[in-house]
């Protein structure tokens, strides 16, 4: 069963997103299908990113992913590991 998380009234970050909310949202209901599974999750996390226009490293993307579980799959910590693996192309 998958585990939900409250996102109503979530407040992100004060600073202009990456990323919109409800994409994050998206990401992270994929996430939850893969766990455990970070080679494939390396990849949606990857293709995210290019998506959106940013380059990742492969050790940024693999970190991504491993941080994504031990957080617990919240939308805040997502964003943070988003920002910190995307890179201008």
């Amino acid at each position: 069963m998958e585990a939900q998380m409250p996102t109503e009234g979530i407040v992100l970050s004060s600073i202009p997103a990456k990323f919109q909310p409800a994409e994050i949202q998206v990401l992270r209901n994929e996430l939850l299908d893969l766990v455990g599974d970070y080679g494939a999750a390396c990849e949606v996390i990857r293709a995210f990113l290019a998506e959106h226009g940013y380059g990742s490293s492969r050790e940024a993307v693999l970190e991504a992913a491993i941080e994504f579980g031990t957080c617990g799959y919240s939308l805040q910590a997502i964003e943070r590991a988003l920002d910190k693996s995307a890179l201008m192309d």
